[in-house]
């Protein structure tokens, strides 16, 4: 993601350990969404979906963020990206939530179309300028 916004996606210079602290603490949160798809012992997508409030002045009912959601290749967004979109919002469904939100660059393409054919829709855009 850093190839489209090189200082809003800069990662940070440890972010494999943050990560690798950072996710089992989401993963074990019951009230977390949260997907991953080994293959051959590897992972290679994985979603992660987080109840997220809205500000006082909406009330849109009980929604779903989903910020965390890869695939390890982009030829594997239509199946495999497909698939754990899918079983996200079954479960946030299940939940009685009133949507999900899914975070995802409007360059990155194939991501965009799976979410799109999934009936999520561009409600707002981030935009972003280096300084």
């Amino acid at each position: 993601m850093a190839e489209w916004q090189p200082t809003m996606w800069r990662k940070a210079l440890n972010s494999a350990e943050k990560t690798s602290e950072w996710f089992p603490i989401l993963i074990q949160d019951e009230n977390v969404i949260s997907i991953v798809h080994e293959q051959n012992g590897q992972i290679d997508g994985f979603l992660v979906a987080i109840p997220q409030p809205a500000p006082p002045v909406y009330d849109p009912g009980l929604t779903f963020v989903i910020d965390d959601f890869c695939v390890a290749k982009d030829d594997r967004w239509p199946s495999l990206g497909g698939a754990l979109l899918d079983y996200a919002i079954n479960e946030a469904r299940g939940r009685h939530a009133a949507q999900c939100i899914s975070i995802s660059p409007i360059a990155h393409h194939a991501k965009m179309e799976v979410l799109k054919s999934r009936g999520l829709e561009p409600a707002t855009i981030w935009s972003s300028l280096s300084l």
